[in-house]
């Protein structure tokens, strides 16, 4: 099984949401589950972050964290 990743950065949750949701752009079809991991600075902001990636992805269940800083590979 594959997985599709992306990972951004933005001045604020919508422009790094474009970003990510560009990089994810039909590689999800067929995925079940996402995992999102955010900074502290959205957790105000996680319910249309989530609204958004359901919409966009076709991902219904998430599961992940916030956290003082993420680390990953591939940011766009």
């Amino acid at each position: 099984m594959a997985f599709a990743s992306a990972m951004a950065e933005g001045s604020d949750w919508r422009t790094a949401m474009e970003k990510v949701t560009a990089a994810l752009a039909g590689r999800t079809t067929g995925h079940s589950l996402g995992f999102l991991f955010t900074t502290g600075d959205l957790a105000d902001d996680l319910d249309p972050v989530l609204a958004e990636l359901r919409r966009t992805t076709g991902v219904q269940d998430w599961v992940g964290t916030t956290g003082t800083g993420i680390c990953g590979t591939g940011s766009v």
